[in-house]
This record gives C-alpha cells, sequence and structure tokens, in this order.
C-alpha cells in the first residue's frame, strides 16, 4: 500500500514519531511519501529560504533543526516529499482566483476546516465587545492563507494521488484546520484516512488528571508514584533533545530557552523577602487561528492581566519578557509595540518589561524566578524539567490538550498563582516529575500503526471534567454571523437555510456554498440514431464499470432509429439503472440533448451532474468512479469536465486516424496537460460532464438549428462561458471511439463540418470566428479541397502486396506513400481551416525539425522567476533539449540557483553587460542545430516548441516567433509591426489570446526577442544580436537583417508563453539610445505595415489623442456597432472624432435613421445648426410622415 503523510514536521519529536511509523510502514513492505512541513500551506518546507515560509514567527524558531533534520535522518531513511505547489502561472491563477471572491466567499472557504470552537471562541463570546470580530476574521492574512490552501488542496491534491498512486492518507499535528478539507477530498477519492491531527493519543495524555482549577502548574501533572526517576538513557536522550532547544541559533528558540548570557535584570533578587514572578508572553503560537488567544480575550487582554498582577501586588516583583513575535500589537491594526503600550497604560514600579530585542537570556530570567507565568506548554515543561516552579496560563496550539477556552476571571487567575506559591513542590520532585512526563510526552507515547484497523475520524476528542472545551451549538454560529450579515449586505440564502439543518448536518462552507454531500447522483445522458450493435458495446462499457464507482443512472435518448432502441435498452435494466427516451423524428443531436437535459433536470430528479456522450463511445472500466473522484476535487458547479477521447484499443490506426488524432483540437489530447483550463473550441460533447446545479441555473440548452453534431457543442460552450462556465481537461476520464475513419469518411465528415459552421456564422459571427476562425465557404467554392480527398482516397487504397517479392521495393514505396499523404494531408487540413469547415489545428502534421533545440536564457536576479521558466521548460518541452542560462552578475541568489542544477550549461559574466552580449555568448556555447531566445520571466506551455520545429524545417523560414500571454490570458506579443512613422509596436496587444486575429499564423517583418527561434548557422552568419543596441530593439535590428538576407520572418501562434513582461530588470533603460541606432541604421528601409495587417484581420485601430490608448474597431463596423462607437467617442469627449465616424457612417449606411438623428443632435451641440437643418431636411426623403415630429432636434426647425 502507498501511504502519504501530511503535517508539519518541525520538531525533532514530530521527526522521531513520523519517521518511527514510516520505518515500521516500509519495513512490512509498503511505500511512504511526506506532504508538507510549512504550516498552513501543505507544501514541502524549503528551510534554507525562510521567505517561502508563512508569516509564523515560530516556525523559523525551527528551520534550523528542519534544515538538520533533512541532511540526516529524512535524507539517510530516502523518504521523498511531494507538494502542492504550482508552477507560478498555477499559484498567479490561484491567487487571482482568490481576490476574485467576495469576504462572504472568503469566509466560508477560509474557515472551511476549522471547528466551532477554533472558530468563534472567544470572538462569539465577546460579540459587539471588539467591534466586529468576523471582519477582523475574514480580512485577515491567516484566514486568506488558509483560504488559498483550501483551494490547492480541492485543485491540486487528486492530482498528487493519482500521479503517485496513494491508497492511504496519515494526517498529523500542524495542519491549522486543513485536516478537515484534506481528509474529506481523500475519501472522496477514495483514500482511507488516518486522522491523527483531532485528538491524537500524544494529545490525550496531558492534564488528564488535572485538578479543579483551569490552570495547570506542570509540576503537579502526575502523581508521585508514577514519576520514577528516569533511567540514564532516557535521562541522555531527554538532555541531548533539550540541549539542541537551548542550543538552538534563532531568535525565537533562545527566547524560550536561551543560551546564557547577560543576566543584567534576570541575576539577582532585589530582596530576600520579595517574590519574583517571571512573565513570558510568547501568545503566537498558543492563539486560536482566527487571531484572538483562546483563554484570554485578546493578547491585551493577557498585558492587562500582568499589568493589574504586579499593581495588586506591590511585594512582588515581575518582569514580563517580551517574545519577539510579539514584538507589536499584531492582532491589532494599529500595531503597536508592546512595550510601548504597556507604557501607555502607566505601570507600577514593580513591573520591568524586557523588550523583544534585548538580548537578556530568557533561561537566566526563569531560572531566578520564583514562579514563571507561560503561555506555552513546550516553553513550561522544558522550565519545568530544570525543577522550575511554572504555570501554564493559556492553551496550546494542539486542539485537544484541555484547558477552558471561556476568559478567565481575575479572581481565577490570582487563586492560581497564589496556589502554586504557596504551595510549591520542592524543585527536585517539581524536576522529576516533569523529565518523566517529557519524556512519555516526547518519546514514550503510545502510537497506533496504520494497519491498527481504523482510527475514527471526526470530532477532536474531549476531556472529562472542568477542562472541557466550551461546545458552541451551531445554532448560536449562524445567529452571529447572520447578525454580521445582516448589518453588512443582504443575508446569503445559504446561510438561512442552514438555521433549519440538523445539528449533525456538516457545515456546507465550500466554495460557492455547496456541500459535496447533496450535490446529487451522476446522469450519463447517451444520444443515439441507428446503431444498436455500438449501443450495446457502449451499454456493455458501463455494466463492467469497476466496484469503486457508486451509483448513477443512465438515459438513451433515441434519436428517431427506424428500429426502436428500446427493447435493447430493457435488456440492460437487469443490471443498471437505466431508461430510454423515444423520439418519433430524427431531429439532430442537439435537439436529442435537449430532451434529455430536461427530463433529467426536471424538480425532483436527483441528478447532480449530467455526463453527455455519443452511442459510439465505450466508457474506460473507471470512467464512472474517476468521474465522480473528479467532481468531488474540484467541488464548482461552473466547472465543465471534458475526457479524453481516444480509439478503441481493438481499432486498427490507419493513416488518416493517426493524423486526426494529433491534429485537430478535438482529438489532440496528447498535446494537453492532465487537468488544463480549455477554451469553448475544446468542448466536445463525446465526453463531458456538466453539472446540473449550473444548467438549472442558467437554463443554457444546446441550438437545435445545426442539423449535424458539429460545431453545436462548441457555440454552446461559448454561450456557456459568458455565463461563467470553466472547461477542465482532466486525463484520467476516458472514453473510446468505437468506430474506424477513411479519408472518404474523413471528407464526408468535414463536410457536415462545414454546413454547421455556416449555421453558427450566420447566427453569431463573432463567436464563430473566436473559436475557429475564418469565414466559413460553401463546397463550391473550394473545387481544390475535392481534388485532395480523392487523390488521398485512391493512394489510400493501393495493393502493395505484389511488390513483396521484391527486395526494399515494397518498404520503400509504402514509405514514399507515407509521406506523400502527410504532405496532401496537411494541405487540406490548411484548406478546411481556411474554409472555415475546421477546427483550428493545434499544429501541423508534417516535416519537423527533429534535433537538438538549444534554449538560450539570459538572467539577472530575479531568482524566483528565473526557477519557474527552468521548471516550464522542463515539463513542457519535447525532444533532445539544451538549457544555456546566462548569468549577468546576479546577486540576490540566482548563482546559487543555477550551481544546484547539473542539467543545465550556466555562462558567468561579472557584469550585466545586456541582453545582447548575453544572448551572444550562450548561443556561442550551444550545441544545438536550432537556438531560442527566451526571456527568464516566461513560463512555457505545453507543446510550445512544436511550431519552432515545424517553421524552421523550411530553409526560407529564417526566424520564428510565439504567441506571449500575459498571466490574465491577453496577448502581449502576437507579431511586431511598423507604423506609418517606423516605429515598432506589438500588434494585437490587450486582445483575448484565443482571438481570431491572434490565432492566424503570418509573415511579418519582426517579432520579440523574448521568444524567438533560429538556425543556430544562420544566428551565427548574421553575427547575431548587435551589442550597439542595449536591453531594446536589438530584436527588431536582427530580424530586419535576416528580412532583408531574403527570409521570412514568422508568427505562429500555435506555440504559447506565459510572459511576465516588465519583471527583466534593465528591459527600460537605454530605450532612447537604441531607437536612435535603430533610426540611423534603417533610415528610409523601415516598414510600414500596421495597415495591411490590421486590415487583413478586419480591424482598424483607434488612438486617443489624449492617452494614446489603443483600442480595435471593425475595419467595417455595422450600423449597431458604429452608433456605439460613436457614442463612445461622445462620452470621452472625442466630438470631433464622432462627428467625422457618423459622417462616414450616413454615406456608408444612408437609410439608418438612427445615425443622421446622433448626427443632427452632435451638429445642433457643436452649434453647427446650418448643417443641422440641411440633415434634418435630407433625412424627411428617407423617413415616413408618422415620423416627422421626431426627427427635429432642439433649435433645428422642420
Amino acid at each position: 500500500m502507498n501511504f502519504l503523510f501530511a503535517g508539519i514536521k518541525n520538531w525533532p519529536i514530530h521527526h522521531e514519531w513520523e519517521h518511527l511509523m514510516a520505518e515500521a510502514l516500509r519495513a512490512a513492505g509498503h511505500q511512504v511519501l511526506f506532504l508538507g512541513c510549512e504550516p498552513g500551506s501543505l507544501e514541502a518546507c524549503e528551510c534554507v529560504d525562510h521567505t517561502t515560509l508563512a508569516n509564523h514567527g515560530s516556525h523559523r524558531a525551527f528551520c534550523q533543526d528542519c534544515a538538520r533534520f533533512q541532511q540526516g535522518v529524512h535524507a539517510r531513511a530516502g523518504f521523498r516529499e511531494v507538494s502542492l505547489r504550482g508552477s507560478v502561472q498555477q499559484d498567479a491563477e490561484l491567487d487571482a482566483r482568490l481576490n476574485g471572491l467576495d469576504d462572504e466567499r472568503i469566509l466560508r472557504l477560509g474557515v472551511a476546516g476549522f471547528s466551532l470552537e477554533e472558530l468563534l471562541t472567544p470572538s462569539i463570546k465577546r460579540w459587539g465587545k471588539s467591534g466586529q470580530p468576523v471582519r477582523e476574521i475574514m480580512s485577515g492574512d491567516v484566514l486568506r492563507q488558509h483560504a488559498r490552501t483550501i483551494l490547492k488542496v480541492e485543485q491540486r491534491f487528486p492530482g498528487i494521488v493519482h500521479r503517485e498512486g496513494v491508497e492511504c492518507l496519515v494526517v498529523l499535528n500542524g495542519l491549522f484546520g486543513t485536516e478537515r478539507t484534506l481528509s474529506e477530498v481523500a475519501r472522496g477519492l477514495g483514500l482511507r484516512v488516518i486522522n491523527y491531527e483531532r485528538g491524537h493519543v500524544r494529545n490525550t495524555l496531558m492534564f488528564s488528571d488535572a485538578g479543579p482549577s483551569c490552570h495547570m502548574e506542570i509540576g503537579h501533572l502526575l502523581p508521585a508514584d508514577d514519576a520514577p526517576e528516569l533511567e540514564s538513557a532516557q535521562a541522555a536522550l531527554l538532555d541531548s533533545y533539550l540541549d539542541g532547544r537551548r542550543s538552538n541559533r534563532d531568535s525565537n528558540a533562545r527566547f524560550g530557552t536561551g543560551s546564557a548570557g547577560p543576566g543584567r535584570r534576570a541575576g539577582t533578587r532585589a530582596g530576600e523577602t520579595r517574590t519574583r514572578i517571571a512573565v513570558f508572553s510568547n501568545v503566537s503560537w498558543d492563539s486560536s487561528i482566527c487571531s484572538r488567544p483562546t483563554v484570554f480575550g485578546s493578547y491585551r487582554d493577557w498585558l492587562v492581566a500582568v499589568i493589574e498582577l504586579a499593581r495588586s501586588h506591590p511585594q512582588w516583583d515581575v518582569v514580563l519578557r517580551v517574545h519577539p513575535g510579539e514584538a507589536s500589537l499584531q492582532y491589532d491594526p494599529t500595531a503597536d509595540r508592546t512595550a510601548d503600550w504597556v507604557a501607555t497604560r502607566m505601570p507600577p514600579s514593580n513591573l520591568e518589561v524586557i523588550d523583544a530585542d534585548d538580548p537578556t537570556s530568557s533561561w537566566d530570567l526563569a531560572q531566578s524566578a520564583d514562579l514563571n507565568l507561560v503561555f506555552c506548554t513546550t516553553l513550561g515543561l522544558e522550565l519545568a524539567c530544570v525543577g522550575r516552579t511554572v504555570l501554564v496560563c493559556g492553551d496550546v496550539h494542539y486542539a485537544g490538550r484541555g484547558f477552558t477556552r471561556e476568559p478567565v476571571s481575575a479572581a481565577a487567575f490570582e487563586e492560581s498563582i497564589q496556589d502554586c506559591l504557596q504551595n510549591p513542590l520542592p524543585q527536585a520532585e517539581t524536576r522529576r516529575r516533569a523529565r518523566h512526563y517529557a519524556w512519555h510526552l516526547y518519546f514514550k507515547a503510545p502510537t497506533p500503526f496504520p494497519w491498527v484497523e481504523e482510527v475514527e475520524y471526526g470530532r477532536p476528542q474531549r476531556l472529562a471534567g472542568p477542562v472541557d472545551m466550551v461546545q458552541l451549538s451551531k445554532d448560536e454560529l449562524l445567529r452571529g454571523l447572520l447578525g454580521w450579515f445582516a448589518g453588512e449586505r443582504a443575508t446569503p440564502p445559504s446561510l438561512n437555510d442552514l438555521l433549519e439543518a440538523p445539528d449533525s448536518c456538516p457545515l456546507p462552507w465550500r466554495f460557492g456554498s455547496r456541500v459535496i454531500r447533496v450535490r446529487g447522483s451522476l446522469a450519463i445522458l447517451i444520444t443515439a440514431h441507428d446503431r444498436p450493435d455500438s449501443l450495446r458495446r457502449v451499454l456493455e462499457g458501463y455494466r463492467q464499470q469497476s466496484a469503486g464507482s457508486r451509483s448513477f443512472r443512465i438515459l438513451v435518448v433515441d434519436d428517431g432509429s427506424p428500429a426502436s432502441l428500446e427493447s435493447l435498452v430493457k435488456e440492460y435494466q437487469a443490471w443498471l439503472e437505466i431508461d430510454c427516451l423515444r423520439l418519433d423524428v430524427q431531429g439532430g443531436p442537439a435537439r436529442a440533448r435537449n430532451r434529455g437535459l430536461d427530463l433529467l433536470l426536471q424538480t425532483g430528479s436527483g441528478v447532480g451532474c449530467v455526463f453527455i456522450t455519443g452511442d459510439d463511445m465505450i466508457p474506460d472500466r473507471e470512467l464512472v468512479a474517476r468521474l465522480q473522484e473528479s467532481r468531488r476535487g474540484w467541488n464548482d458547479e461552473r466547472v465543465a469536465l471534458l475526457a479524453r477521447v481516444d480509439w478503441h484499443p481493438d481499432l486498427a490506426l490507419n493513416r488518416v486516424m493517426k493524423l486526426v488524432s494529433r491534429n485537430g483540437m478535438q482529438f489532440a489530447f496528447e498535446r494537453l496537460p492532465a487537468r488544463a483550463m480549455l477554451p469553448a473550441a475544446y468542448f466536445y460533447t463525446s465526453g463531458v460532464a456538466l453539472d446540473a446545479g449550473f444548467l438549472r441555473r442558467s437554463g443554457l440548452r444546446f441550438r437545435e438549428d445545426f442539423p449535424y453534431a458539429a460545431f453545436e457543442d462548441g457555440e454552446f460552450a461559448s454561450r456557456a462561458m459568458a455565463q461563467g462556465l470553466i472547461l477542465a481537461y482532466d486525463s484520467a476520464l476516458k472514453v473510446y471511439h468505437d468506430h474506424a475513419m477513411d479519408y472518404r469518411g474523413f471528407s464526408a465528415r468535414q463536410r457536415r463540418v462545414g454546413a454547421a459552421a455556416r449555421v453558427w456564422h450566420a447566427l453569431n459571427a463573432r463567436a464563430f470566428h473566436d473559436v475557429a476562425g475564418n469565414e466559413p465557404q460553401s463546397p463550391p467554392d473550394r473545387r481544390d479541397m475535392r481534388f485532395l480527398e480523392r487523390a488521398l482516397s485512391e493512394l489510400s487504397r493501393l495493393d502493395l502486396s505484389a511488390l513483396q517479392g521484391v527486395a526494399g521495393m515494397a518498404g520503400d514505396l509504402a514509405a514514399q506513400l507515407d509521406r506523400e499523404q502527410d504532405t496532401l494531408l496537411e494541405q487540406l487540413f490548411r484548406l478546411h481551416y481556411e474554409a472555415g469547415w475546421f477546427e483550428r489545428p493545434l499544429f501541423q502534421a508534417g516535416t519537423t525539425v527533429s534535433g537538438r533545440l538549444s534554449i538560450v536564457i539570459p538572467v539577472y536576479n530575479q531568482c524566483e522567476l528565473t526557477r519557474a521558466c527552468l521548471e516550464s521548460i522542463r515539463r513542457q518541452t519535447s525532444g533532445d533539449v539544451e538549457i544555456v542560462v546566462v548569468d549577468n552578475g546576479s546577486t540576490d541568489g540566482t548563482r546559487e540557483l543555477l550551481a544546484s542544477q547539473p542539467d543545465i550549461l550556466v555562462v558567468h559574466h561579472p557584469l550585466n553587460l545586456g541582453f545582447a552580449r548575453a544572448c551572444n555568448a550562450g548561443v556561442r556555447q550551444a550545441s544545438g542545430e536550432l537556438v531560442v531566445l527566451l526571456n527568464n520571466d516566461t513560463v512555457v506551455q505545453a507543446g510550445w516548441d512544436l511550431p519552432l520545429r515545424h517553421e524552421l524545417a523550411d530553409p526560407i523560414t529564417g526566424i520564428v516567433g510565439l504567441r506571449l500571454l500575459y498571466p490574465d490570458g491577453t496577448v502581449q506579443h502576437a507579431g511586431v509591426v511598423f507604423n506609418n512613422e517606423g516605429l515598432p509596436w506589438h500588434v494585437f496587444r490587450g486582445l483575448p489570446g484565443l482571438s481570431a486575429p491572434v490565432m492566424r499564423r503570418r509573415e511579418l517583418s519582426a517579432v520579440t526577442g523574448a521568444c524567438l527561434a533560429m538556425r543556430r548557422e544562420l544566428y551565427l552568419n548574421m553575427h547575431g544580436l548587435d551589442e550597439n543596441f542595449v536591453n531594446c530593439y536589438e530584436d527588431i535590428d536582427l530580424c530586419l537583417r535576416v528580412r532583408e538576407a531574403g527570409y521570412r520572418i514568422v508568427y505562429n501562434p500555435d506555440g504559447s508563453v506565459l510572459h511576465f513582461e516588465g519583471r527583466s530588470e534593465g528591459r527600460n533603460e537605454r530605450i532612447a539610445h537604441s531607437w536612435l541606432v535603430l533610426q540611423e541604421r534603417w533610415q528610409g528601409k523601415l516598414p510600414r505595415d500596421e495597415a495591411q495587417v490590421l486590415a487583413q484581420a478586419g480591424l482598424r485601430l483607434d488612438r486617443d489623442p489624449r492617452t494614446g490608448a489603443v483600442r480595435y474597431l471593425p475595419l467595417d463596423p455595422s450600423p449597431e456597432e458604429t452608433g456605439r462607437e460613436a457614442s463612445w467617442l461622445l462620452e470621452n469627449e472625442r466630438h470631433e472624432d464622432a462627428r467625422k465616424l457618423l459622417r462616414w457612417a450616413i454615406n456608408q449606411y444612408p437609410n439608418q435613421l438612427d445615425l443622421r438623428r446622433q448626427l443632427i443632435q452632435l451638429e445642433s451641440a457643436l452649434g453647427n445648426k446650418a448643417q443641422a437643418e440641411r440633415l434634418a431636411a435630407g433625412i424627411l426623403n428617407l423617413a415616413p410622415a408618422t415620423e416627422h415630429t421626431s426627427l427635429t432636434s432642439p433649435g433645428v426647425s422642420s
């Protein structure tokens, strides 16, 4: 069995305990992985870089322990860690999703893992006394970080489970509430879950025999007869651990146990008759996760209690030692320093404050005191181990160890202190008992192992007696939340609904207020027409679904088959929950799906998800189980899950089947990442799951205008995405085509696609362009298509068996025929796309350069961006790849990063001498046939290198550039054009990344050097980038030189790269100098191709003369578009531009009365009354008599 341990590993005790379990598991033949040790993020700890850790000061105290452990036990044991960390792009998308949520959703998401006590105690007890605590909770970084972690768990944990083959999740301490979400997701994926976070065996030992006081004196933990002296080996092990804590170099650790230091304040008592009380703040890790300590109502309450303790006992000396983590009132928006705030409370003279940055040893202070007051049980135990009397005044960060969670009264606080002072245990007895207890806590606590049948998962284990944690009802929780929401905004309906929910019902705090438990059953919707044999094989596939799949139902919609399919469906009712809806007349797949959806989504059906498929799509045996798992992992009604579609393994693949599979958007699944977010063009009704809630809310159905199963799915998706639909591809979901395809069948399919394309274009031309590209043409317009179709059909039928006896001839001819078919099919694909008959190919079939690709990356600082860039290249690039990094004298850790990666070639420059010099040096060191210049602030996407290899296989092509996108998906680069002044700029910048103008391959004058590919030989022959340019225009100059030498400059959108433009240091320096160099060199020869490129895309530019902002407008706008544009110009006080546009429009559309009215009103407003009158007189000749009275504008007589 494969086990995955999840939790923090900050302390040696955790290391020892986890690895005790892990070693035992491995000895029993199991596999063990570790997930995370960073609090609240479930990410693998990188202790060498403290900046990557969450902002919890106490964690930093243990980084040295982590580092030692990573180098020691962990490394020697050979255990492997996995992480929920994503790529820069993935994390940016996650943050964007999180930032897009309102406060209400952040609250629901962020508190998803917490128990009611953790969330609202003491906040709900103090309702109205400290402002609006829930609002403070929501806006806090801790809760937002927790919400981010919840999203990571729900999005990325299923991928880890599938990739690593995890079968059992072991949840450990330190997940800060995330263990609940992690466990639910794991259970939804069918894993066994063993949860030690709640009611862990070590946590139930502490204070189980405590007395009636709500505060615990550590010396009284165990009866005397249960505390024998430790054996020498035990004592040595305990001392080794405590010495390691005391010798920790981190200031947070030294606070508690400290190395020997000056005892200026802690040396001797002021007098033998005075009592000395040492108070250690150390609240951070003993506070509730919602930024409120759990015993005292707030950090201020704790400080006030200490001040009042000193004031009420002037005979005592009270010393408050401020922990580094509480140097300021970090839970207060003003963030005053603790020492300064205490000073404003006019503390008595017997109270001394040792500030956080004071070098005084806390260890010496503790040993000189008669009584130590601490919040932290760990710190208190260590002090007790050396014989000091310690009173623990607060809760600990382990739920379940006890303590009341009610704010304590001053009387109870006083009573506990007096009891400890008046009835102390002898120092030797305190030390003996504490060491005995510490040994059992740290090293001897019985630990159940995973193979001990089952560990109950659920509510925290409660302790008996007066130390029970306070129980809060759901009603109290909901009243508080509803009270807050009522004061801020409309009450969310989902919270109102919960008031009626039984107490046993889990809180539905998940993204979008949905509970997985009530999401409803899965329905399979199969549209069928006259293929009974194929349908039988499909139904057999669902009958044989794995045992792990839960209940599902099937609805077969018989779309007017000549012989009804109802009898076939009834055969399977013995094994499946299946029904048949018979339509008497064939109306097409869109109509059949709609009738099925109407039936499945009717009120009371209980359907939660509909998987749409066809009667020739055989399901993988694990389809249903994995679909149910994936839905639980996403838990978002907006997400539609796209399955992978492939040919059935029993089919013999011919040439056309292979080529279609790797070219069309709806077939090229091998090119997609395992869990990709996709545009509408990929929506494919052969296997897609839609949430029933989304379908009911949106009311969307398929347009029944489409006669065939073509483009009706993409058109549906384009409308659905406008209402928030997210298309997510999951490669674990698989269905198989149950029929072969030859060239004739493929051509017939394409003609149906062409007919459907014309339907969509007629319905919504803009939406069609966004998905498919060009305007669809009629079949008679493309005779060349029919010629190619016939040629391919004839070639595929050639029989070479008669040549088998001629040595080598049959094989040579077959290879030649394959190449000819590839060439012809590529041409056919291009014609289909140009005709608008076919979805845009992901990449072209045909010749590519298969040699080594050398990627040259100049870097100067920006270490994390460089790391993300390198990781993306390793994941997303195929074939023989060489990475060459040129370091321009980085000073931020980049040098160390590069030294740690042996698979890259590094060229070091002592100084930053510019982009051109770095690229040239890298290309000289490279060994590849092809070279790519790539910025370090980029993240390459799947298949990005294939268009480069394909284009550069053509010897006439000199340079290739790709589609570069901003993190928000808009265009940063889709080629470079030159305006009428010869100034180069990135055309189509800011348009959607999948819009039709962007997705068209072009030959241009230049492309950006942020991602520029060439043959290395040509680069060297052209002497590379000119080093007279400094970080600007050197790429433009190279393109112009290559173009002047007779080569083509190609922009290919089939490859995409995410570009964080502006993050490369030095990019904007000396731009003016480089522009002067470019002008001087190319004077009179700079291209002027802006208008031509825009016209080919059917666009024109509008530049705001005041701001320079650019807008892309239709080249030939419709009357409606013209009217909207004129209104926009007027709103932005561009009256003359609006006047010119409207004058053009009334000439272009002379019968459009609304445009004439608009121009009349504008001329009147501008004072051109004579012109307005002439326009009004002209319009009377066009308008009906009934409209005459409405055509005059103010101040213009009829």
